[in-house]
């Protein structure tokens, strides 16, 4: 039989791993790919392929010291990655926290123009104006235009009319051609959800119609002045406010009150989005959160103006869990692990002799 220049037989080659070691590589690939997508999103597509990199790049190493050296530079790399995207993901949170301060803000400047409006007219705007036979013509959100710099608004509604007279409605115009309300009377955050020209911020007014604090019988030691409704469907224009019963009214017969707020804790990776609650501006001009589910009766005397039922105003972590994103993850670093270290199947060898044994060579 013809030999070659190293004195081996042509049917002498080298054997390939066994091809279950090779699907299961590559089923440790595509389940890496699909658990990265699972947790990341479309972030998936640039971490997947990434760790799967870190595998090739480390087991590829020829010794023990050298596989250590590539997976400390790997997790350096991750380190720095991670640098990167940590900040872009917390801008989610803090511009959910600006414009939850911004509301605040803006509710402050409100009350801020009614005690001017106060301080030159002896009291209080009233919550709705009427003309000389007591027919409700104006809100007390036009009456205060001159003290959040509006004056010039405040020049072009007619008093004349109501507030939904033929001139004045042209102030308000219509939905997907309105402009805008006073940017004051706008929570930023209610989103698009409702015209421009819709306000998210109410009086709460008593059994007469009238500021809690001047309509309410009895001492009143800070009640509250004007609360947020983000989906109140109100023109600004509007003399529609709403009394302290329709706020401490049970919904659907629970215990607890929903308020109407659209702040949010913006969802985690670890947990769901939370409702923060409304606002609300009280008497001595401190802007209170007004917690989501609670009780009735705490919410109607704080808002009356107890200021110890006040302080229990605090909002509840009510957050859920994401299991899923949870078990995915831990997937994810599981199957990442167990891919580095997963101990490597040797190529056998196959000599002439064992290829041949039982032959006679001729």
């Amino acid at each position: 039989m013809p030999r070659t220049e190293a004195g081996r037989s042509p049917s002498v080659h080298e054997a390939v791993a066994p091809t279950q070691f090779a699907l299961s590589s590559m089923f440790a690939g595509f389940l890496l790919l699909a658990l990265s997508f699972s947790v990341f999103g479309v972030f998936g597509v640039a971490v997947g392929p990434a760790l799967l990199g870190i595998v090739v790049y480390v087991r590829s190493a020829k010794s023990p010291g050298q596989a250590l050296g590539r997976l400390a530079l790997a997790s350096l790399g991750l380190l720095l990655l991670s640098c990167l995207i940590v900040p872009a993901v917390a801008a989610v949170a803090v511009r959910a926290e600006v414009r939850r301060s911004l509301c605040g803000l803006y509710l402050h400047q409100i009350h801020g123009a009614l005690c001017n409006y106060r301080d030159s007219y002896v009291r209080l705007p009233p919550v709705e104006q009427r003309d000389s036979s007591g027919k409700p013509m104006h809100s007390w959100r036009v009456l205060v235009l001159p003290f959040v710099d509006e004056e010039n608004l405040y020049r072009q509604y007619d008093f004349s009319e109501p507030w939904d007279g033929p001139k004045n409605r042209n102030l308000a115009g219509s939905p997907g051609t309105a402009p805008s309300a006073p940017f004051l009377y706008q929570c930023p955050s209610a989103g698009a959800a409702f015209p421009p020209s819709t306000t998210s911020y109410l009086a709460v007014v008593g059994p007469d119609g009238d500021w809690l604090d001047q309509d309410v019988p009895g001492p009143r030691e800070n009640p509250v002045r004007v609360i947020e409704v983000y989906n109140s469907d109100t023109t600004w224009m509007e003399r529609r406010d709403i009394s302290l019963e329709e706020l401490c009214r049970p919904s659907s017969g629970s215990k607890s009150v929903s308020i109407s707020s659209n702040h949010q804790e913006p969802s985690g990776f670890f947990h769901d989005a939370q409702p923060m609650g409304a606002q609300a501006v009280f008497a001595d001009g401190s802007v209170r959160l007004i917690p989501s589910g609670v009780s009735a009766d705490v919410l109607r005397a704080a808002l009356a103006g107890d200021r110890k039922k006040q302080t229990e105003l605090v909002p509840n972590d009510t957050r859920k869990v994401n299991w899923p994103n949870c078990a995915s993850l831990a997937s994810l670093v599981t199957v990442f692990l167990l891919t580095l270290v997963w101990p490597r199947r040797k190529a056998s060898r196959t000599t002439t002799e064992e290829r041949s044994k039982g032959s006679v060579c001729l």
